[in-house]
Parts: structure tokens; sequence; C-alpha cells
């Protein structure tokens, strides 16, 4: 069989259908470079960014978290209960109404510059884990007292002796817990760190590169807080960070604080700003281990975090 071409030229029909595919298969191929269009609340402070081309190689990624804020899955993986919205109506899609945490990860790229950048715009939700609330009132839900970033290795292998010998966090007695708040993790209430996701293959360090401890930056409102990776999350979630994070950014989700000096949130307001916050992180930013300490950690990330956003914003 064949079909007749504009110039009335007679091509057989699996050539013409081979074309028509290729055709449709680059349709769908994202191009290499693109240009950033900053969420409105930050236009100001991002528009350093506005022309410069940026690769998107991580489209596909990027596609896996739509799918999870539609339908639960992960690259076809159920998220179990913990998904990206509460299925009520039980038919495996996101319907209107129904209470979510949605991704909404608008853009996850690499900047051209003159030090390696990753940038993503999405949801920020919000991460308790090694502050207050789960460290020493045991009432943070889901959160817990551990976090990725650890200062001491041998105090590290310690709590993993008591988590093994108590069952859990809660159990673990509270001068020891109290000894691990204030040594051991990263406390939300204080240091300004963000979350990155995690599963068994590595996938968003294996893509991006930027793994536990790296520095980068947050923006919303024009605002720029320097952080730090203190933690791993879920793997179909994108978008977290510290309790700190959200008073810097002026939108506090601490309800009560604590009367002492430094102040510790009791009370937490636990939902998220549903999107348009921007963060950049540095892979292959990371301090050696052992510089990093609870007194020095904020000051130490500021700097490095800072030096390297001026530079990238100098362009290459």
């Amino acid at each position: 069989e064949s079909m007749r071409s504009c110039a009335g030229v007679f091509v057989p029909l699996w050539i013409a259908a081979l074309f028509g595919l290729a055709a449709f298969l680059g349709a769908q191929t994202p191009a290499l470079t693109q240009t950033y269009n900053p969420p409105s609340n930050s236009q100001k402070e991002l528009s350093w960014i506005i022309n410069r081309p940026v690769a998107t190689k991580f489209e596909s990624y990027r596609a896996k978290f739509r799918e999870c804020d539609l339908r639960n899955t992960f690259g076809g993986k159920p998220t179990g209960k913990r998904g990206c919205f509460v299925d009520e109506n039980g038919n495996g899609q996101f319907d209107k109404g129904e209470n979510n945490d949605h991704n909404n990860v608008r853009y996850l790229f690499e900047i051209a510059g003159s030090n390696r950048a990753i940038l993503f715009e999405s949801k920020l939700s919000l991460d308790l884990d090694g502050g207050y609330l789960p460290c020493i009132l045991k009432l943070a839900g889901t959160n817990q007292c551990a976090t990725s970033f650890r200062y001491d290795d041998l105090l590290s292998a310690q709590y993993e002796k008591d988590k093994k010998q108590f069952g859990n966090d809660p159990a673990i007695p509270d001068d020891r817990r109290k000894k691990y708040f204030e040594e051991l993790f990263v406390k939300s209430d204080l240091v300004p760190y963000v979350v990155a996701p995690h599963n068994d293959t590595g996938e968003f360090s294996m893509l991006t590169g930027v793994k536990t401890g790296d520095v980068g930056v947050v923006v919303y409102n024009n605002i720029v807080v320097p952080v730090f990776v203190a933690d791993r999350g879920p793997f179909f979630r994108l978008g977290e960070a510290s309790v700190i994070v959200f008073e810097l950014i002026k939108e506090s989700r601490c309800a009560q604080w604590t009367s002492n000096s430094p102040k510790y949130c009791q009370k937490a307001r636990n939902f998220s700003i549903s999107r348009g916050v921007t963060t950049i992180l540095f892979p292959a930013s990371a301090f050696a281990k052992g510089v990093l300490t609870p007194d020095n950690t904020n000051e130490m990330v500021r700097k490095r975090a800072l030096a390297l956003y001026e530079n990238l914003r100098k362009g290459p």
C-alpha cells in the first residue's frame, strides 16, 4: 500500500507511519535547553536567571512527581498511605476537594553557570525532624527525632544501638534523647535545612548529584535563605524544609514557641506552601566530615551557600 505526499510522490505506508511515529516521539522529548520564568513572588530576586539557558535533562524524572500528584504513583510504583493526596473516593486518581500535599514541581533543571547548580520550583512542606517536638515532647506525628545528617559518628552508632534496643525513638530514655537532640541531630527549630527525596536506588542523588550535606538557597517572597541538605524524605516528595526556614521567609508554621532562649517550636501548624518556592542546590558542596558542629553550622553554611549563589548569579 502507498500514500501520496504533497509533492505527488507515492510513499509506502510503513515508511509514512515510521516518520509519523518519529515526529510524535520528537514532540514528546523535551528540548535540551529552555528558559526559566520565576514565580511572581520572587521575580525581582531571580531576574538574573530569566534569559539564561538551562538543561532540561530531568524532565522524565520531574514527570514522576506530577504523576504522584494525579495518581498517587511514582513511575508506576504505589506511594502508600503517605502519598501525594488522600484518595477518599478510592478511584486511584486525584479528585477536586480531596486532601492533598501535591508536589507542584513546575521546574527541575541544571543551571548553566561557573559552578554546577540544580534548581527546582515546587511546594514547600514542613519537616520537624531533629526538632524539639519529636525529640523532647515526642509529639510530631510522622516526624522523628533523627535527621540523616549527623554531627558525630560515634554518637550516631550509640543512637542506632539504642534504637535497636528500645524499639523506636520515643522509647529511648529521656536523658539519652536529650543528648542526641543537643549533640547529634540537626535542630529543625534553629537550623535552616531542606530535605532530599530518597529511595533504594538513590534516584534523586544519582540524577542531580545532590547529596546529604550539600548547601544551597531557598527563595520565596524575594527572600534568600541559605540552607543545607540535612535530611532525606520519601522518594515521591520534593520540596520540604525545617521550621526555621518558614520563619525566615515570613510564612511561620509554629503556633507556639518556648519562652526560653534559644526558642523551640512546641506547637506546629503543619501545612505546606502549595507552590512557587524555588530551591537551588549545589552538588559536591558539602563540608568535610567533622567540620560542622551544632554551634557553627548556621554561619558556615550561610557563608558557603551565599558565596556559591552570588557566583552563580554572575553567570558562566
